[in-house]
């Protein structure tokens, strides 16, 4: 019991920075089991963000976009987004400006463009469907595509955290898992659920492959912009279908 609630709090404070506890000591197994909680650390991120939709006062779909989205960010540290720019950049082969830490071009455009087509996106559903569905569903989907990205990459930082996550990731709870959330996702958006789900395997496939042949397997940066990039397909998907 206490390795499964500590692999829980381990996920909550890896992918968000809501402050439940103050530190936690937990063993390499622990880390890897965390995995498995990723589509639930999203169903709370989901929840927190209806709660907010719910008792916003404003009724224009534009400003609850805004502040939701501040929300979002927020809510994570802007942790994911780092790892966007950061892949951005490694994909780019732009090495240098991080060595001091700055961000190059690539890192820059890349944050700025998620930034506002999650906006626009988030703007056609609020302003065309009751958006607590999308709220609920697309974070859990984002994060179970982390939890697929562990088990069928191979970790090119072999000292980093991500290394002993993906080593100690049990592997067909972590299929399990992802099924489940699947079925969760397509409940939750209903016949649009397909569509959404569809595309999100997809772009992430698509990154995937993008990583293996730019940097040989998943890095550091790679559970961010993961998340952020099927976030985005994601939410224009619904927009698309609802629009």
């Amino acid at each position: 019991m206490r390795t499964w609630w500590h692999s829980f709090l381990i996920a909550l404070q890896f992918l968000t920075r809501i402050p439940v506890v103050k530190q936690i000591e937990c063993t390499e197994t622990e880390l890897g089991h965390s995995v498995l909680f990723y589509p639930v650390v999203g169903l709370f991120l989901g929840v927190l963000l209806l709660v907010f939709y719910a008792v916003i006062p404003s009724h224009d779909s534009g400003l609850l976009a805004a502040l939701l989205l501040v929300l979002w960010v927020l809510a994570t540290g802007a942790l994911h987004l780092d790892g966007l720019a950061d892949s951005a950049d490694a994909l780019m082969g732009i090495t240098h400006e991080r060595e001091r830490g700055l961000y190059g071009m690539a890192a820059v455009v890349t944050v700025t463009l998620v930034l506002i087509i999650k906006f626009a996106s988030l703007n056609i559903i609020l302003a065309t469907i009751p958006g607590w569905t999308a709220l609920l569903a697309i974070p859990i989907l984002a994060r179970t595509a982390i939890v697929l990205l562990f088990v069928t990459t191979p970790y090119t930082q072999g000292n980093g955290n991500g290394a002993v996550f993906a080593q100690h990731l049990p592997h067909q709870p972590a299929m399990i898992a992802s099924a489940i959330a699947a079925v969760l996702g397509l409940l939750l958006l209903g016949v649009s659920g397909f569509a959404v789900i569809t595309l999100i395997a997809g772009a992430g496939y698509l990154l995937r492959m993008l990583m293996m042949a730019k940097m040989g397997g998943a890095s550091a940066g790679s559970s961010g912009a993961m998340i952020e990039l099927t976030e985005t397909v994601a939410l224009v998907a619904m927009a698309l279908v609802v629009g």
